[in-house]
């Protein structure tokens, strides 16, 4: 299923932007990074050179030694023979580019330098530098950013046949606080309570329209994706390029994520996340890094309490008072049986 995003409206607006620099679009795997920028990249370039630096590593050996225009292009044409280099009508992507990281450095080159577009995609940028003692170099005020996340409601409601017309109509009613007819807004209300159980990860919704609604079909693809962002927890590169685990990190992470769907479900004392509850003893020194770890990688919100209602608000945050929430409605439902799903959908879950 072909979804429609909003993202794809925001790289034309980066597209057709006068002196625009390489963008880095990032955010949580299985977004649909790499599909919008493809698509998008197909449709608006005559030539879309790929560089796939996670299932290429070739590719990165482009990157080693000089780093400026016409030395990346001489290299890479020894490797992509099949490739047209004509600047202007072409767009560089770069995937993945955590994984290749002079080519983020690069950019600083490519932006001054200007003779081409460039797209790079890339999860798990916010950790890139986790242990490591020589930093990657990011070309600071050379790149601009988009970040990608799941689908919102209003995305939710275009892949489910909604027009513009019936949501502008919604956004007036809310906005003027006037109800809506008895059949739209139990038909809205069904949407919403779709959204929240199957949430907005891209496969998530396609399998779930494709199969005729079917939430199992949804809660598969759901299931997966939290083995493979658990699979994730606690890995990094060292400075020799070699991927390591910290297993301690791993677990703190294991922890800190099973626990925010208990303390979310909690009936009492529901107004902040207890370290306790992760463990008996727990104290915020202990999995503030993981807390961190979590909410770089896009997997994990937290909303913390103000002192003060003043703006700025991120001055009046008290960081030790706070909720932590999964960045997606479906993953989270994911995470309890699917019994509950089945109960919330029919407002079942007060009678247990």
């Amino acid at each position: 299923m072909d979804l429609k995003r909003k993202a794809y409206d925001q790289l034309v607006e980066w597209k057709n932007k006068k002196n625009h620099k390489p963008l880095i679009v990032e955010g949580l795997r299985q977004t649909g990074k790499s599909y919008i920028v493809n698509k998008f990249a197909q449709e608006n370039y005559k030539n879309v050179i790929l560089y796939d630096f996670r299932y290429n590593k070739e590719l990165i050996g482009i990157f080693n030694g000089d780093l400026d225009v016409d030395t990346i292009v001489r290299k890479s044409k020894l490797i992509l023979t099949d490739q047209d280099f004509n600047a202007e009508e072409t767009v560089l992507i770069f995937e993945e580019i955590g994984d290749c990281p002079p080519a983020r450095t690069a950019l600083k080159s490519l932006s001054l330098d200007g003779r081409y577009d460039v797209i790079a995609t890339g999860s798990l940028l916010g950790v890139i530098n986790y242990r490591k003692k020589n930093k990657v170099k990011i070309p600071t005020g050379y790149e601009e950013y988009l970040q990608m996340k799941s689908l919102d409601f209003e995305e939710f409601l275009w892949a489910n046949g909604i027009n513009n017309e019936q949501i502008d109509l919604l956004k007036q009613h809310t906005k003027e606080r006037k109800e809506i007819d008895d059949f739209s807004a139990e038909t809205f209300r069904k949407l919403i309570k779709d959204y929240l159980v199957v949430g907005g990860m891209p496969e998530a919704v396609s399998n779930y329209i494709d199969n005729d609604r079917d939430y199992l079909e949804a809660r598969r693809v759901l299931d997966r994706l939290l083995v493979d962002y658990r699979s994730d927890f606690g890995r990094f590169v060292d400075d020799n390029g070699n991927e390591e685990i910290d297993y301690r990190l791993q677990i703190r992470l294991n922890q800190i994520f099973d626990s925010i769907p208990k303390q979310l479900a909690r009936e009492q004392d529901v107004r902040k996340f207890k370290y306790s509850e992760i463990k008996k003893g727990g104290r915020a020194t202990e999995f503030e890094e993981g807390f961190q770890w979590l909410e770089k990688a896009g997997l994990i919100l937290r909303c913390f309490n103000v002192r003060a209602l003043e703006r700025p608000l991120s001055l009046n945050a008290d960081e030790s008072y706070f909720k932590a929430f999964i960045s997606d409605t479906g993953l989270l439902m994911a995470q309890f049986p699917f019994i509950t799903t089945r109960d919330f959908l029919n407002d079942q879950l007060d009678s247990r």
